[in-house]
């Protein structure tokens, strides 16, 4: 956000005193007309200064200049002529090249094609701040036509946060080939990721078990945004309140006690999105987030159209906020639509 600076007008000095001084000479019923005139030409004014700071951080954004936060910064100054250019190492060639392949590793370990599961229509879409990432989403095949839906983030980013999900990945796909409850699966994983995990680092996700022969989620989440929900029959769109600890962060015994199973029958026409909080905390050149109603609004005014279509629509609200705006964190979407 940016701040005031420390000489500024404030409305709210004003209005005290224009109450004080109504409250003079005029009635009760005249100090309320004024001080609603005045709210709202406080309203109008903020407005139009928000546009106007808008619009000055996105003329400098094209221009080259670094914008964080509502910050602007000086880009880095070209080099001089003539002057003596810095050694180029074969570290650095080497660190692009295994940043790459890095990158291309890990985004051949998320799924390349989703499952086919009947009457559900489901889309995907992720994309890292960074060449790679602490995002992950998976579908897991279990018993009995039912497959496993993840979606986890990992503190972090970069190289170290990438590191910890190849690792979560493979101990939960192993766990999960058990065919142990939701909450038995995530106990499971938690036991032994703990023990790799750097201090201060920790996971959170959703782990959700889809039946949909009996048209049942089973859902476990540990730390993680609950998923959205619009079901054409009610008003809007809400979120699935379901709770419980992040992976890495509590000893086994206590997150074993902590986390909980929801079960959520489904019914034609439901829309369901998991999400990682890169898309809600998606910032625009204000430093501003999207936050989960508007994540939320874009969900219900795509929800009779095609799960595809849904991210999509989900995909544009981001980036219509985020507008020149860098990414900050790691971007994870998964639609399931109920046909």
């Amino acid at each position: 956000m940016t701040r005031k600076p420390s000489g500024s007008f404030s409305f709210e000095r004003l209005n005290n005193e224009i109450r004080g001084y109504l409250a003079e000479v005029t009635t009760d019923q005249n100090v309320t007309r004024a001080l609603r005139k005045i709210q709202a030409a406080e309203r109008k004014v903020a407005k139009i200064t928000k546009s106007m700071t808008r619009a000055a951080l996105d003329r400098a954004a094209k221009a080259g200049f670094e914008i964080h936060d509502g910050v602007v910064r000086e880009p880095q100054p070209a080099a001089t002529p003539g002057a003596e250019a810095a050694p180029t190492h074969s570290v650095l060639s080497a660190t692009d090249a295994e940043l790459e392949q890095a990158h291309n590793i890990q985004k051949k370990l998320l799924p390349g094609k989703l499952p086919s599961l009947p009457g559900l229509d489901i889309a995907t879409f992720s994309r890292f701040s960074r060449d790679v990432g602490g995002d992950y989403f998976d579908f897991i095949p279990l018993r009995n036509g039912c497959c496993a839906l993840v979606v986890a983030d990992v503190s972090g980013k970069g190289v170290p946060a990438a590191m910890v999900m190849v690792m979560f990945r493979s101990i939960l796909r192993m766990v999960a080939a058990n065919d142990h409850s939701p909450v038995d699966t995530l106990g499971h994983t938690n036991r032994l990721v703990q023990r790799d995990l750097l201090r201060g680092m920790f996971i959170t996700a959703i782990y959700a078990v889809i039946d949909p022969k009996n048209r049942k989620i089973h859902l476990v989440n540990a730390g993680h945004n609950p998923p959205l929900i619009w079901r054409p029959r009610l008003t809007g769109t809400r979120a699935i309140s379901i709770k419980g600890p992040a992976i890495g962060l509590l000893p086994t015994g206590k997150f074993d006690e902590a986390i909980r199973q929801k079960t959520l029958p489904v019914e034609q026409g439901d829309c369901l999105c998991f999400y990682t909080d890169g898309a809600t905390e998606a910032k625009n050149l204000l430093g501003e987030d999207l936050g989960h109603r508007a994540l939320a609004r874009a969900l219900r005014q795509a929800g009779n159209q095609s799960a595809k279509q849904q991210v999509d629509a989900l995909v544009a609200a981001i980036d219509d906020h985020q507008e020149d705006a860098p990414q900050h964190d790691d971007i994870t979407l998964v639609v399931v639509r109920v046909e």
